[in-house]
């Protein structure tokens, strides 16, 4: 998954907020040990005045704040905080997992360390399979 120009040393808090997959992603706080993110999703964009198109985010709702930690532990809470989360289809499941992984990549990058050797993202479908297979 891009990185979307990161640097591999980036500075700490506060981090500048940057669209992904129609969505405004905003490293919070960040931290050696964790890095909180807010997430809000892009209903509708105006105009930008240099290219003409409409890329330019202006309405925006909560869609979950989360802390990811050191030790690959995760905290979410979903929508304005009461945790319901509504997903449209196959598109939005999909969405949501790049989303997932956007974040848990982005979190150890700003950490600036590795997952776990056990707590890495799968990078084949044989690895994802084998993941499954323990919860059957």
């Amino acid at each position: 998954m891009p990185t979307l120009g990161f640097d591999p040393n980036p500075p700490k808090s506060p981090r500048p907020a940057y669209q992904f997959v129609g969505f405004m992603i905003t490293p919070t706080d960040v931290h050696d040990y964790t890095v909180d993110f807010q997430v809000d999703e892009i209903e509708g964009y105006t105009e930008d005045p240099a290219t003409g198109e409409y890329t330019v985010p202006s309405e925006t709702l909560p869609y979950l704040t989360c802390m990811i930690k050191w030790d690959s532990c995760s905290h979410f809470t979903f929508g304005d905080g009461g945790g319901y989360l509504h997903l449209c289809g196959v598109r939005d499941q999909i969405r949501h997992l790049a989303l997932m992984h956007h974040l848990y990549t982005q979190a150890f990058m700003l950490m600036r360390r590795a997952p776990e050797k056990s707590e890495e993202w799968p990078k084949t479908d044989e690895e994802l399979a084998a993941i499954v297979r323990t919860f059957m």
